[in-house]
């Protein structure tokens, strides 16, 4: 990878220091700790809210380099130093919640990936193991709350229908535009409900995918060995998956409640599998053209953000376990 102007000396410099642990802990303590507030510290408008969030997100690469390189203890010490800043900083104890969730991510990708382990299992697996840390520390904390679990999902439900409602008031809908509009509010909140793992893990997966690209990005730069880290138009999901796609689609036909909730997020889960694959297959073939890399990015995201050309690369990406269709190209 070629870095443009001053990037190149200044990651360096970067790996001068990354090699001597007494300079590096504290730059990596700030940088986590700044990447993490960037969001709490930008006040923008809603339309860049998402955008300010980009380097929260990527807080965790700090975490993921320190394991990499010196091993889980100092990229723990780099986790805890930077989340007592941040929790010195803002006082918002909600945060804990948050700086818990990226230390995981960081320390398991980087002890993952100073172990070699292959990306696919290294993000489902960090992935998963994020998901069951928010899905605890969310449960114990909303236990707590007036009313319990229950009362706290009601009142976030509530509040989201009227947020959406105010929203549609202010376009100034027609009354009966205004009801299709509640009838789809009411139908995501509930979607929303009994889907809310495979959210969550859709979210953590996120977290995890991009702090893995990150960090492998700028691993020959820094001195670290990511060859065995393959790109993205390379990934494959194992042929066996399909099962598991199959075997949630038939409990969420079941009639038992139960049955059909795990049916619906494991099926959640095997279709982000499918999307990713999608994803690398797109990625297979713009890699052949000569498009500049700013038109590229451009397409990806735009199948990123339009539904319907997401569930078309989920479909590829399905499909591909039957029609090998990178396979077929380079043959």
């Amino acid at each position: 990878m070629q870095y443009p102007g001053k990037a190149a000396p200044m990651l360096s410099a970067i790996k001068g220091i990354l090699n001597t642990p007494n300079q590096w802990l504290p730059l990596a303590v700030a940088g986590t700790t700044l990447f993490f507030s960037t969001f709490l510290l930008l006040q923008v408008s809603p339309t860049l809210i998402l955008l300010s969030m980009i380097p929260m997100l990527l807080s965790p690469v700090f975490v993921v380099i320190t394991t990499w390189r010196h091993g889980n203890r100092l990229g723990l010490a780099v986790s805890v130093t930077s989340a007592v800043f941040v929790l010195l900083l803002f006082n918002l104890p909600i945060l804990v919640l948050f700086a818990l969730q990226f230390a995981l991510v960081g320390v398991l990708l980087g002890e993952g990936l100073r172990k070699r382990v292959a990306a696919l299992p290294l993000l489902f697996t960090t992935a998963f193991a994020s998901t069951a840390l928010i899905v605890l520390l969310g449960a114990l904390y909303l236990a707590g709350s007036p009313g319990g679990l229950s009362a706290a999902f009601q009142a976030g439900a509530e509040a989201a229908r009227t947020a959406f409602e105010t929203q549609a008031r202010h376009y100034g809908l027609d009354p009966e535009e205004l009801m299709r509009y509640q009838r789809a509010v009411s139908g995501l909140i509930d979607f929303v409900k009994v889907a809310l793992p495979g959210l969550i893990f859709f979210n953590a997966f996120t977290i995890v995918y991009l702090n893995l690209v990150v960090s492998a990005g700028l691993s020959a730069r820094l001195g670290l060995d990511g060859s065995h880290v393959a790109p993205l138009r390379e990934m494959a999901v194992p042929a066996a998956w399909v099962w598991g796609l199959i075997l949630s689609g038939l409990l969420y036909l079941l009639k038992v409640p139960y049955l059909k909730w795990v049916g619906l997020n494991a099926g959640l889960v095997f279709l982000l599998a499918y999307l990713l694959q999608g994803y690398a297959i797109l990625s297979f073939y713009l890699h052949r053209t000569r498009l500049p890399g700013l038109f590229k990015g451009l397409i990806y995201a735009i199948f990123l953000m339009h539904p319907l050309l997401m569930l078309l690369l989920c479909a590829i990406g399905l499909f591909e376990t039957w029609i090998p269709f990178r396979r077929r190209v380079t043959g």
